[in-house]
């Protein structure tokens, strides 16, 4: 009798032919519509949740899965298809918040979650992405007129697919499963080399925010490392926001007219999560301050799905269309007035340890006890 051939072996068959793209390996489960193309400013988590995708209960699916992503036994796959195959499971790692549903089970950090997906298949994901970083790269370097097209679904796919699954799973992980992943490094290395790849013609700043910076920042906060985060924060501050080209047709652009792949929520929790870094390291109050007060003066507002939660800015709630401050925002806010004080009392320390009492007050040693 002749095999038939179930939908995950078509898919990885798929990803690795040679020339294989993300949107081919797709095209197994979304039948030709590319819904993993929307734009992520414009979509919710929820929505994100609901893409057609490839379950990973079953265990002999789950098996083909990862021994093709992850072992060296295995045919090669192709940089495209390592960003479908990345891509066709990805909303099965988002949690899902549903107080009716008795069944759910609870993540690490307390997340109500309606995926049966387990803390094992979350930690080979983010090994699989940390495995195939270069890959991912690759499949987002244009490297003739004719793949242009596909690189620009692959950038898409990366920031608005892939890096958010990777948030969501690490969530759910404990510290040393993050770190044991490699994930920490792998988005490290995604965030530079996607913010290089969305650079102007004529630009030589690689200091352009990616999806890959936030959830970079959200696991290091969640596996302990804060002086590395900051270090990488300090040495690649933030001047643009990543666009992935030209687009008349995109209501989202950045400031070069160029689509933006980030939604509003990742650039608020990318500062967000830099003020928390910063709060880990000793005698950074200041800049907590500083991270926590981009958040309050960034141009945001919520829409008829409501705000965010800080933690996985899970959209809640109904505003009927009026503008509605973000979770995050007040969240920083509560950070950023802690993070005075604190810094306040850092200062009165240092004076008393000097010795000084003349009328120079706090605001006169802040700088050199603050950096």
């Amino acid at each position: 009798h002749t095999h038939k051939h179930t939908t995950m072996e078509v898919a990885i068959e798929r990803a690795r032919q040679a020339n294989g793209t993300a949107s081919y390996v797709l095209d197994v489960v979304t039948g030709g519509t590319m819904e993993y193309l929307t734009p992520i400013n414009q979509q919710s988590s929820t929505q994100f949740a609901n893409r057609p995708s490839l379950s990973l209960v079953e265990p002999t699916d789950c098996s083909l899965y990862f021994n093709a992503l992850l072992s060296s036994a295995t045919p090669t796959l192709s940089p495209g298809g390592v960003v479908g195959l990345l891509s066709i499971t990805a909303s099965q790692f988002v949690p899902k918040n549903n107080n009716h549903n008795s069944n759910n089970n609870t993540s690490a950090a307390g997340v109500s979650l309606t995926r049966s997906v387990s803390n094992e298949q979350r930690y080979l994901y983010l090994r699989a992405v940390a495995l195939h970083t270069a890959s991912l790269l690759s499949a987002c370097t244009p490297c003739d007129a004719y793949s242009i097209n596909n690189t620009h679904s692959h950038v898409q796919l990366v920031h608005a697919t892939v890096i958010p699954a990777v948030g969501y799973a690490a969530q759910c992980l404990d510290r040393d499963r993050v770190l044991n992943s490699g994930i920490v490094t792998s988005l490290q290395r995604l965030a530079i080399g996607l913010g290089r790849l969305t650079l102007e013609k004529d630009d030589t700043n690689d200091s352009v925010l990616t999806a890959a910076h936030t959830e970079y920042l959200q696991c290091s906060l969640r596996s302990g490392q804060y002086d590395s985060a900051a270090a990488f924060v300090d040495a690649h501050p933030i001047y643009r926001v990543a666009g992935s080209g030209t687009s008349p047709n995109s209501s989202s652009k950045n400031s070069s007219g160029r689509e933006c792949l980030m939604s509003m929520e990742t650039y608020l929790r990318y500062f967000y999560l830099r003020g928390l870094i910063y709060a880990g390291c000793p005698h950074r109050w200041m800049d907590v301050v500083d991270s926590c007060d981009l958040c309050l003066t960034a141009p945001h507002h919520g829409d008829s799905s409501g705000g965010y939660d800080p933690q996985r800015s899970e959209r809640k709630g109904h505003n009927h269309g009026h503008p509605v401050v973000s979770a995050v925002a007040i969240a920083a806010r509560k950070k950023g007035i802690l993070a005075k004080c604190l810094a306040l009392c850092d200062d009165c320390d240092a004076f008393e340890i000097s010795g000084n009492s003349g009328g120079g007050g706090v605001t006169d040693i802040q700088s050199s006890t603050l950096g």
